[in-house]
């Protein structure tokens, strides 16, 4: 049978104290317990990570996913992170991983012995690699050059295609990777914000592009907070689901600093992550790092 994990929040104002019995459940020397003290609400650090490490990774979105967050877990544990190598080993292992896996034109394949690019992987694995990297971690030479040379082919030669109106979200991805990387393409940017049926979640990803550039009043004008909801016919396409689509939401207001309006998105965000419900690795990576990211803005 899977796992089973029962898990409960207590919000502590000043001065109060917290006392909690429990009785183990399940097969008898199987049970384990954690408890997790944050300022910011809880969302099962301990559980989701778990997932992510212990799940059995295959694809380049999984290795990816299982590393990101660990990138921030010395920022935010500090002295409490219990095993810092063992962290920095994963990491390494990722990065080494998704090196073997790109290909001449710079993309990252999804598959180890893989042919075909995956844009959204590559846009995803340069998101991670450009964190790493400000982390102090080493990459392999001319991993992030051809990356960047690939990014800056696709998005110049990219095209609006009403008919795959999709399409918009993967470009809006690879522009915002570009902007982080210090690289920005700013002819692409231009284009795509007149594109008037942009996608939601493209909108998202526009102005965290146009934020990452010190542009922050394009950036507002391209976002609505009245309306925190992405277009749930494109979720099939980018590894995507309701959450993902919202802890990108979280992402981009942390980066414009809309601090309170961010706070609101988290809130909802680590009630979801709290829970027992299950969630996949792109959804539960994103939460986490997203999380992260605020909490040490």
């Amino acid at each position: 049978n899977p796992a089973e994990s029962r898990a409960e929040m207590k919000v502590l104002q000043p001065g109060d104290k917290f006392d909690k019995s429990f009785t183990p459940f399940g097969m008898e020397g199987t049970s384990s317990l954690s408890a997790e003290i944050f300022t910011l609400p809880s969302v099962s650090l301990t559980r989701r990570l778990s997932f992510l490490t212990s799940y059995p990774h295959g694809c380049s979105e999984q290795i990816t996913s299982a590393a990101f967050p660990q990138i921030y877990l010395p920022e935010l544990l500090g002295n409490s992170l219990p095993d810092p190598e063992y962290v920095k080993s994963n990491i390494r292992a990722a990065i080494n991983t998704l090196a073997s896996r790109q290909l001449a034109s710079g993309a990252v394949t999804l598959w180890p012995g893989g042919t075909y690019a995956d844009d959204w992987v590559t846009s995803y694995a340069g998101h991670f690699l450009i964190e790493a990297q400000k982390a102090g971690y080493a990459i392999p030479s001319g991993m992030m050059s051809r990356w960047e040379s690939y990014q800056r082919a696709e998005a110049s030669s990219w095209k609006y295609k009403p008919q795959y109106r999709y399409e918009c979200n993967d470009q809006a991805y690879r522009l915002f990777t570009l902007a982080l990387n210090g690289t920005p393409e700013k002819g692409p940017m231009n284009r795509m914000k007149e594109i008037k049926e942009l996608p939601q979640l493209a909108k998202w990803l526009i102005a965290a592009a146009y934020a990452t550039t010190g542009r922050t009043e394009v950036s507002q004008s391209l976002i609505d907070v009245r309306n925190l909801k992405t277009d749930n016919q494109f979720y099939y396409y980018y590894y995507g689901s309701e959450l993902r689509d919202q802890e990108i939401i979280l992402y981009t207001l942390t980066t414009l600093g809309n601090t309170n309006e961010a706070l609101a998105v988290l809130k909802d965000v680590a009630a979801k992550l709290s829970s027992n419900d299950w969630y996949s690795t792109q959804t539960t990576a994103w939460g986490l790092f997203a999380y992260m990211n605020f909490s040490h803005k």
